[in-house]
């Protein structure tokens, strides 16, 4: 009898922790899910920063080019 009521607390005890697993695994995918989310809208930004210090340093460029064409363009006169 009491061979029984151990192994009955066992197995509740063993369905009361794989519960528990479950709830802790949808909490960790949740929060992984979450971090993925982050690091894309990092990613993203990250990209678009690029993008604009890419277009500055065009527009560098090519204030730089048409000031040396000016100035050439200036002595010649």
């Amino acid at each position: 009898m009491q061979d029984n009521l151990q192994s009955s607390k066992k197995q509740n005890y063993s369905k009361g922790n794989q519960g528990k697993t479950l709830e802790n695994m949808d909490i960790e995918n949740k929060s992984l899910l979450n971090e993925v989310e982050h690091l894309k809208n990092t990613l993203i930004g990250l990209n678009e920063k690029l993008t604009v210090f890419n277009d500055l340093k065009k527009d560098l460029e090519q204030s730089k080019t048409m000031h040396c064409e000016s100035e050439f363009h200036r002595v010649d006169l």
